[in-house]
């Protein structure tokens, strides 16, 4: 799903009806969201699906950007 370098929750939103669909029929769905500039907190995305029987998961990528320890 392209975010068209905007926020990753309206995305989210227009897939989440498909993934759910599909989650359901084939016991399995992934979801890529791509282009976008913000994701926020994951838990309000994926608690949802948890109350729904559901097994999800969140995983973000982010450029290397800890501080080293005494750094």
């Amino acid at each position: 799903m392209d975010a068209g370098n905007g926020f990753a929750q309206p995305a989210w939103q227009a897939a989440h009806p498909a993934l759910m669909a599909k989650a359901r029929a084939n016991g399995i769905a992934l979801l890529a969201v791509r282009n976008s500039r913000h994701f926020a907190a994951l838990w309000p995305d994926v608690e949802p699906l948890a109350r729904d029987g559901l097994v999800a998961l969140a995983l973000v990528n982010s450029m290397a950007c800890v501080v080293p320890s005494g750094g």
